[in-house]
């Protein structure tokens, strides 16, 4: 008799005790029992560890851990990796929750032969979220399910298909949130942990890592509930962190495509084209970062960005360049 696939939920937590016990209860509730419920806790200030501590008691599969320091969320990501034991991993994080039937329908698929398994998206806007909030995830948005037909039950994207979207739509998150994952854990030997450099497209980042190697199976069915919300991480990121995320993460993004070795499958299917593409992509970015750090009256500010960015330098031959296509574009604007 066969042994059914030992699936780890990994749900990462930070101050979520509003939110975790609906997430556990989805995850206990899956139709598919072979599970194991791994939840590593940042730190947090609130009361979500008693919450968390009675499921303990009540449930053997759930295990939980919490850590000595905070690490922020993409180490504790890491760290919530290091602990899963199951052949698959799939994340669910502490404010969404899944279908009944989510792991069972994921392993069905995974039965098949794909390792990188995302399901449609669900975007779940509460009584807080900004009409801005609205008009990006419902309008704004790019998703795999605009490039297949929506009566097949679900449509598998290459590696090299997969490359030409990320091209056309570089930075843009267009794969899925880390809800929606599911994945071969011993993918990680492979294209190793999340970056702990990115704050906001850390998981497309990793999703083109594991997609550039296997490709990704789309399930066409909204199995996991991505949760919108005044407090969630990604409204948070936005308010707090602008420069890191307006300038650094779509740069150093651009720039490990072309040049990190994890990338080295990517890197292998681009057309030349598709490099110059992305190549003057990266100059402009980085361009666009050093103006703004130029401007900025803290001196020591824009010399230490350097130091702690070290791909947002750029040679003399380039800001020219850069410069007198930033004077042209402002020329075209002005006579508008």
């Amino acid at each position: 008799m066969r042994v059914e696939p030992l699936i780890s939920i990994c749900i990462p937590t930070y101050n979520g005790s509003q939110y975790i016990e609906k997430c556990i209860e989805s995850c206990l509730a899956q139709t598919y029992k072979h599970i194991e419920i791994i939840i590593s806790d940042d730190c947090s200030t609130d009361s979500i560890s008693d919450t968390v501590n009675g499921y303990v008691i009540k449930d053997n599969r759930i295990k939980f851990y919490q850590n000595e320091k905070n690490l922020g969320l993409v180490e504790n990501w890491n760290v919530t990796l290091n602990y899963a034991s199951g052949e698959y991993i799939k994340w669910v994080f502490q404010d969404d929750w899944i279908e009944t039937n989510a792991i069972e329908e994921f392993v069905k698929v995974a039965k098949k032969g794909y390792d990188f398994i995302i399901s449609k998206r669900s975007f779940i806007l509460d009584e807080t979220a900004t009409i801005e909030d609205k008009l990006y995830y419902f309008k704004k948005v790019q998703t795999l399910e605009h490039y297949f037909n929506q009566d097949a039950v679900g449509s598998y994207f290459s590696a090299s298909k997969i490359k030409d979207i990320v091209i056309s739509n570089i930075a843009l998150n267009f794969i899925a949130e880390p809800s929606l994952i599911f994945f071969k854990k011993s993918l990680i030997l492979k294209v190793g942990l999340y970056d702990n450099l990115f704050h906001q497209i850390c998981d497309l980042e990793y999703n083109v890592r594991l997609a550039s190697e296997v490709g990704v199976y789309v399930i066409n069915k909204p199995l996991c509930h991505f949760a919108i919300h005044a407090n969630s991480t990604t409204n948070s990121n936005m308010r707090q962190k602008y420069f890191q995320l307006r300038f650094v993460e779509q740069a150093y993004f651009a720039y490990k495509l072309l040049n990190d070795k994890r990338f080295k499958t990517f890197q292998k299917l681009m057309l030349l084209k598709q490099k110059l593409k992305l190549k003057l992509y990266y100059k402009y970015r980085i361009h666009e970062a050093n103006r703004y750090l130029e401007k900025q009256s803290n001196v020591a500010h824009f010399k230490d960005s350097l130091l702690n960015y070290p791909f947002l330098k750029h040679s003399l031959l380039d800001k020219m360049f850069l410069g007198l296509v930033f004077i042209s574009i402002d020329m075209l604007k002005s006579r508008r």
